[in-house]
């Protein structure tokens, strides 16, 4: 390289100056050459340009023909990077300064390279007190927006420290609006980060001076929140990814990177930390139901509306290359799973019982046909040579290379709707709004049973100790299935949540709001909701773990119900002759309770009414308990 600036010393000078640029990075023109000028006042715009021109025909840089944009090969750029030595600081600055301008909002619009790589440039010269600053600003945060979009915005803060709090928290409060930047408009900008930054004023300072500029800027009309209406920033929420219907099926890829996702009868891949479209898979015609993914093959099982025959095709979800298409089910396909280079697929219709079927996607090969189930199968799941399947009330676990049944679980009260498998730890969701956790080796030994939701469960996924499952009631919940406790609950969807996936500590959850949401779970507040009363709850009282709750409407009988508030279990209630229950206390296995003019005491774990205490005349008020 050094031989081809011979007695052209100023030239190589300006060639080392790319050693700042971003490895890779399509660097424009005019960012150089302005660079360049800045340097080198003296020399005329032409001679720099002939410079760059005598640059790409040395093949020291290339230059693209779509764009005119100047790129380096690695070892070019290693190379001039180290020529510039210590000058690599001061270099970084000159391009800053070369812009001119006092503000770094008042940047032109249209400029093609600084709006996108300013916070490189400041933390290479050891600025990020700056770049914190910028970020912290309303006006450089609705400029970079306008220039750019929500995704270039949001990289800026991956370079500072991520406990600072108050910039966690403009991240965060960016993150979850960007589906409505990108739906409603850029100008939603005020009002977002004033609704979901609000709640924090008080307690992070740094953020009111932003809040106060969101007020007072030039922007276009807007209504702005003057409480914290929307979702708060620094919750579980980490971003919201709009889709073009309801989500019917989802996985992730193996690195956690990527979803596929099923709308209809297209499966779209998203980038989680942009949700950006990767990939649009629209090979199927009939709606797709279930998605599985393995390394970088992708299965997809369709069938029509009316039960009607169902394909799988297996394809590469980076490009949407079909490999395989198995067209031999003869109902809708509800069910898939991949391991190696089986296919498990699962069919049925509501009026005739489902087959599972195993086959080689590598050739199509069906292996076996398994026919014991008497309803359609919804969930299917595979793990060595054994298969787990669903339908009806019922899961079946069965060795697929000859069909022997090896257990058949039927504790259930309603369908089955899902299945996840972990080692020994199979995870059940069904209509009867259970989880239920098992150890098939055990003969289904039942290991846990979570009963919190209110309606039916569509959905669960299985981490090491962690089950997350999503229910029509509109929440995913977390558990731990060792302890048998809740780990958090949320609530975010508008609507059903009908898919979830686990990795690491977040959950991706699809709904019928036409969303998938992106959540983190470890380390939230979580909070138990149990729906188990039909009518006001007009009582409660709380001893050690036990949680005791009355209720109660107008001349309808009220109830008491004894449950444990670490996991919400129901462990009794008591009906007998009640009204409304109006005030209650617990102690021991003693529950006392006003029934209008008595009171009554009932031992609550064997059901036993102990005392009917009726010498009041008239309505009781209150009541307490001590010893006898």
């Amino acid at each position: 390289v050094d031989a081809a600036f011979v007695g052209v010393e100023d030239e190589k000078l300006l060639y080392h100056t790319f050693g700042i640029f971003q490895e890779d990075a399509a660097i424009p023109q005019q960012t150089i050459l302005q660079l360049w000028r800045h340097l080198r006042p003296d020399v005329d715009e032409f001679d720099l340009r002939e410079t760059l021109t005598a640059l790409v025909d040395l093949a020291l840089v290339e230059r693209n023909s779509d764009d005119g944009t100047i790129t380096l090969h690695d070892l070019l750029h290693s190379y001039t990077h180290e020529k510039l030595g210590d000058r690599v600081v001061q270099t970084h600055q000159d391009l800053l300064d070369s812009y001119g301008v006092a503000q770094w909002h008042n940047l032109p619009p249209d400029e093609p390279y600084l709006w996108r790589n300013i916070a490189y440039h400041l933390l290479a010269i050891k600025h990020s007190d700056k770049l914190r600053a910028l970020l912290l600003d309303f006006d450089w945060i609705q400029a970079k927006l306008d220039a750019t979009d929500a995704n270039a915005l949001l990289a800026d803060f991956d370079g500072l420290n991520a406990s600072d709090e108050p910039l966690r928290l403009v991240k965060s409060a960016l993150s979850i609006s960007a589906h409505v930047l990108v739906d409603q408009g850029k100008a939603q900008l005020p009002a977002q980060l004033a609704g979901r930054l609000l709640g924090h004023r008080d307690t992070q300072p740094d953020i009111a001076p932003l809040l106060d500029r969101v007020t007072t800027a030039d922007h276009h009309p807007a209504l702005l929140p003057h409480l914290p209406t929307l979702t708060q920033a620094g919750g579980p929420l980490l971003r919201t990814i709009p889709l073009p219907g309801v989500c019917s099926a989802l996985a992730l890829t193996d690195d956690g990177a990527h979803m596929v996702v099923a709308v209809r009868n297209r499966v779209q891949v998203f980038e989680l930390a942009t949700g950006e479209v990767l990939t649009d898979f629209t090979a199927h015609s009939e709606p797709v139901s279930a998605v599985a993914v393995q390394g970088d093959i992708a299965v997809s099982g369709d069938g029509s509306v009316s039960g009607g025959p169902g394909t799988v095709k297996v394809w590469r979800w980076a490009t949407g290359e079909v490999l395989t298409e198995f067209a031999a089910h003869t109902s809708s396909v509800h069910a898939v799973a991949i391991q190696g280079d089986l296919v498990v697929s699962g069919d049925g219709a509501y009026a005739k019982p489902g087959m599972v079927k195993v086959w080689r996607w590598t050739d199509g090969q069906l292996l076996i046909d398994f026919d014991q189930h008497t309803a359609r199968v919804n969930a299917v799941a595979i793990q060595g040579d054994l298969v787990f399947s669903a339908a009806g009330k019922t899961v079946k676990v069965w060795h697929w290379k000859d069909g022997a049944m090896l257990t058949n679980f039927i504790d259930h009260a309603g369908n089955v709707n899902t299945v996840a498998v972990q080692g020994e730890i199979v995870v059940f969701g069904s209509s009867d709004r259970t989880v239920k956790v098992w150890r098939w080796q055990d003969e289904g030994a039942l290991v846990a049973n979570f009963a919190l939701h209110a309606s039916s469960v569509k959905a669960v996924a299985v981490q090491g100790d962690i089950v997350a499952s999503a229910s029509l009631d509109g929440t995913v919940k977390v558990w731990n299935w060792r302890n048998k406790t809740l780990v958090t609950d949320f609530a975010e969807h508008a609507s059903q949540v009908w898919t979830v996936a686990v990795v690491g500590d977040r959950i991706i959850s699809g709904s019928v709001d036409h969303t998938v949401k992106v959540w983190r779970y470890r380390g939230q507040a979580s909070a138990i909701s149990l729906a188990i009363h039909s009518h006001y709850v007009s009582a409660v009282a709380v001893k050690g773990e036990l949680v005791v709750s009355g209720d109660g409407k107008g001349n309808k009988p009220g109830m008491v119900k004894v449950w444990g508030w670490n996991d919400g279990v129901l462990i009794t209630d008591f009906r007998q002759q009640l009204d409304w229950v109006g005030a209650l206390a617990v102690q021991d296995d003693i529950v006392i309770f006003r029934n209008r003019a008595t009171v009554k005491v009932w031992r609550w774990r064997d059901g036993v009414l102990i005392t009917d205490f009726r010498q009041h005349s008239n309505l009781v008020l209150s009541v307490a308990i001590q010893g006898e």
